[in-house]
């Protein structure tokens, strides 16, 4: 298990949405007149590491002009959207990703947190179980914290679970998402799924997390 929030929006979002944690250093861009695409997403995951998210679009959307079938091009835009608030950009760039690689984890991972932001959770519930059978070994073992995204390693796979979770919670399936915290978050957390306040003890328990 990780270390335990106050609260499960607090991690998620003040965290991931948030420009905190980063160096506030600002590292100019290199110059239009480059004209390597490569170098330009590379440029651009620094701007992104540095939390300089609109100069990480900029370079991230010149690569993407200069060579279209550069998937991490469009995976820099997803995650950059994502953080600079524009979810629905977020959400196409993605969708490319996706498209273009129906296995790509980070591309996953950002479409995932994507739509529960947008609170899609047919779509996040989907995407997340995508994910557990195209990377088993980082997403199903109890008590282990394999994923990290290489670019915000505040970024896990019990974040994951735990969106999952909340998915099913959001949607009505209450049981699916009690499995999640029986088997995967918190097994020590037993509920009655019979009580009067088993729906009001689960999504306390998972804020609890």
């Amino acid at each position: 298990m990780g270390v335990k929030r106050q609260t499960i929006y607090a991690l998620l979002f003040a965290v991931l949405l948030s420009s905190c944690g980063g160096t506030n250093k600002v590292v100019d861009p290199p110059t239009p007149t480059d004209t390597n695409p490569l170098q330009k997403i590379a440029d651009g995951w620094v701007q992104y590491e540095l939390n300089n998210f609109e100069s990480a679009i900029v370079l991230f959307n010149e690569a993407r002009v200069l060579d279209r079938t550069l998937i991490d091009a469009y995976n820099g835009l997803g995650w950059s959207y994502f953080k600079d608030h524009n979810l629905p950009l977020s959400a196409t760039n993605f969708e490319k990703v996706i498209e273009d690689d129906s296995t790509h984890i980070d591309g996953l991972v950002g479409y995932a947190l994507t739509t529960f932001e947008r609170n899609e959770y047919t779509l996040t519930i989907s995407t997340i179980n995508t994910l557990t059978t195209v990377d088993s070994l980082s997403f199903n073992r109890e008590g282990f914290d394999e994923y990290n995204f290489q670019h915000d390693n505040s970024i896990t796979s019990e974040d994951i679970r735990i969106i999952l979770a909340l998915s099913y919670y959001y949607s009505g399936l209450f049981n699916d998402a009690y499995q999640q915290l029986n088997i995967y978050l918190d097994p020590t957390t037993k509920l009655d799924p019979e009580s009067a306040t088993f729906k009001s003890d689960l999504l306390r328990a998972l804020k609890d997390l």
